[in-house]
């Protein structure tokens, strides 16, 4: 028995990469690209306007006042396909459309909403700046650019670029022809469904795998747990000329599982023939002559996640498909079962904040059951250990489905004067809340400073460290000396999106636009009375005569009346903006 990662090695050092074929562009797309992209020529191939309206020299229109426009000759028209191809002259002006060559002699453009036009006179009202309105030359992409690596699967974007440079046809890599053998007595074909009857799901689960990774499928039984019978319908499958070959079922150590005996017949050079994972442990792999064979097991999860663990990558190097990009970090929100022995694949719930992917829940780990699967948008492996997967675990998360965006949480700002009482309010809202809810903090200040000089952390920044990151067993925090002030909305994105926090409160940012409570004493201006302070929903203040009508007034010690405000507002208005 091999462990998982040892079974990946014995293919890839064998495996080799299938012939390249030419396509079509119409039919390109899905293919693996097998020789990179490189620009034949510069893009754009020459100055040309970004916009329609007059080609026109900038010393032409120096001096144009609205009061005084200055006037050009019309002398012609320059379009797409269409150059004007005379020099312009001093006191001349070309008609011009957007992606048309610029003329010699010109060095900006004006918009033609901000031109008059006389016959064919064109009047100009204000100067323009040299280089105004035009593309250069090589601007978007230089010649010989690598514009697309080989590996990459072609996308509508990629076919773009492809049409670019006129790449019809197109050498991609030919789909691999892949033998699906399935293995049971008891197999019914699928049209012949019904309750009670075991129906062959694995074989179009696998062949859907298949498709799904540029390959061919073609599907040979359910054949007999017999071995003439078995090894007739493997040879048939032999013959029909695959690429790789797989059987399903059969695999383990029953006294009706014939597979490895069969194929043993056949001359199989076994690779290995047990996989320490967990659902998939009778997994094998080795050759016949020429041909890769993958043994699956017959349970159709457990087969399901061997092809992702395995057949997949497979299929994806033998057509040099590149896979490193589409696998992606992530976070672990909640702790993950895992076994004591064997690594476990898992099918579990992914939701993405703030650019990062978290793991949100984990399904029901039973290789049998179809609904879980549904219900799971990634896969993930996990290690063998005697306790479950700690939450805060970073992960290498496979995505098969897109992870839904997470909503930011509630955000509720406490705005004042110096002096107002806005910590004091607010601490006691956050011991309060902290109750039932999950409540985060961003305060704003002039200066602050979490270090001591002479530090091991003060003398990292110091040095020159763009960011340290400190930690304790019971606190972190992370130095960041900015080139400039971060945004609120930058900070609010630096919220670990793991902590699935209900509610953001925030000291100061009074000038962001958002839902703010101002916190005030009598004797200093109250905010919320003045121009630009539309956005304060409710007042705390000890003159509750000064704050204008309508407004939900509290004195500082309505802790509770407060609190329900807060939550009430929470609940009403989820997003950070007015």
């Amino acid at each position: 028995m091999v462990e998982l990662d040892e079974a990946k090695r014995r293919w890839q050092a064998t495996m080799t990469t299938i012939d390249v074929e030419q396509v079509a562009l119409a039919d390109a797309l899905g293919r693996v690209l097998r020789a990179p992209l490189r620009s034949r020529w510069p893009l754009p191939v020459h100055d040309h306007s970004a916009m329609d309206g007059y080609a026109v020299r900038e010393a032409d229109v120096r001096g144009a006042t609205q009061a005084e426009p200055i006037s050009l000759a019309v002398v012609g028209v320059a379009a797409p396909g269409h150059p004007w191809t005379t020099a312009l002259a001093a006191g001349q002006a070309v008609r011009i459309f957007t992606g048309a060559p610029i003329p010699a002699g010109v060095d900006c453009v004006v918009r033609q909403e901000e031109v008059g036009r006389e016959g064919d006179l064109v009047l100009v009202s204000a100067p323009v700046e040299r280089g105004n309105n035009i593309r250069r030359r090589g601007e978007d992409v230089e010649a010989d650019a690598l514009l697309v690596d080989a590996g990459v699967v072609i996308d509508p974007d990629v076919v773009m670029a492809l049409a670019s440079f006129g790449c019809d046809p197109v050498s991609v890599s030919r789909r691999p022809r892949v033998a699906i053998v399935t293995c049971g007595d008891e197999l019914v074909p699928v049209v012949d469904a019904a309750p009670g009857r075991v129906v062959d799901i694995a074989g179009p689960t696998i062949a859907a795998c298949c498709r799904r990774f540029g390959a061919e499928p073609r599907c040979f039984g359910p054949a007999a747990d017999e071995l003439d019978a078995l090894r007739r319908t493997v040879e048939e499958a032999r013959a029909s000329a695959p690429d790789l070959l797989i059987t399903i079922g059969g695999a383990s150590v029953g006294d009706r599982d014939r597979v490895a005996p069969v194929l043993d017949s056949l001359g199989l050079r076994w690779e290995f023939s047990r996989v320490r994972v967990k659902p998939g442990k009778p997994t094998g792999f080795g050759w016949l002559d020429a041909l890769p064979v993958f043994v699956l097991p017959g349970n159709p999860g457990a087969a399901k996640v061997v092809f992702g663990q395995l057949v997949g990558p497979a299929l994806a190097q033998m057509q040099g498909r590149r896979l490193a990009d589409e696998v992606r970090g992530a976070v672990v929100s909640v702790p993950l079962a895992r076994d004591r022995v064997r690594a476990t694949v898992l099918e579990v719930h992914a939701s993405e904040a703030a650019g990062r992917l978290r793991v949100d829940a984990q399904e029901a780990n039973s290789s049998a059951r179809i609904a879980p699967r549904l219900r799971a948008n990634a896969s993930l492996v996990v290690p063998a250990g005697d306790e479950p997967l700690p939450a805060g675990s970073v992960v290498e998360l496979a995505l098969r489905r897109p992870a839904p965006r997470r909503a930011p949480p509630p955000v509720l700002a406490f705005i004042g004067s110096s002096g107002s009482g806005k910590t004091t309010v607010l601490a006691r809202l956050i011991a309060a809340l902290s109750a039932d809810l999950k409540v985060g903090v961003i305060k704003h200040g002039r200066h602050f400073d979490l270090d001591k000089p002479g530090k091991d952390s003060d003398r990292f920044r110091a040095a020159g460290a763009a960011v340290v990151v400190m930690a304790s067993p019971d606190l972190t925090a992370t130095l960041e000396q900015p080139e400039r002030p971060a945004s609120f909305a930058e900070l609010l994105l630096r919220l670990p999106p793991e902590l699935d926090l209900d509610l953001v409160l925030v000291e100061g940012f009074k000038y962001e636009g958002l839902r703010s409570v101002e916190v005030h004493r009598e004797g200093r201006p109250m905010l919320c009375r003045g121009r630009g302070f539309e956005h304060v929903v409710a007042i705390v203040t000890d003159s509750p005569r000064l704050a204008p009508p309508g407004l939900p007034c509290y004195r500082h010690d309505q802790l509770v009346a407060l609190e329900a405000m807060v939550r009430s507002l929470a609940d009403e208005f989820p997003s950070t903006s007015a």
